[in-house]
């Protein structure tokens, strides 16, 4: 199943842990700029039949160098039994 978001409470409750870790990733990966000013656009969250998840997440930051603002998308692949993947930046 396939589901979008399009407010950030929603999805972070429905899936804080996926969340949680894009979001860490942003601000620990990301230039500090994006963390600071990210806009939510949209998530994602797609259920697999065997308990895992994917969750994906886009954001509008302001991106210095071509002076305007641009889209990161990230996501993270949850296994069964909460096992939270790596981050990708899509």
């Amino acid at each position: 199943m396939r589901k979008r978001y399009i407010e950030l409470d929603n999805l972070w409750c429905h899936k804080k842990l996926a969340v949680s870790a894009i979001m860490e990733h942003l601000k620990n990966n990301e230039p500090s700029s994006y963390y600071l000013n990210a806009q939510f656009n949209e998530g994602w969250v797609i259920d697999n039949y065997d308990e895992s998840y994917t969750v994906s997440m886009s954001f509008s930051v302001y991106e210095d160098s071509v002076d305007s603002n641009i889209d990161v998308h990230l996501q993270v692949f949850v296994k069964k039994n909460d096992v939270v993947g790596s981050v990708i930046r899509r």
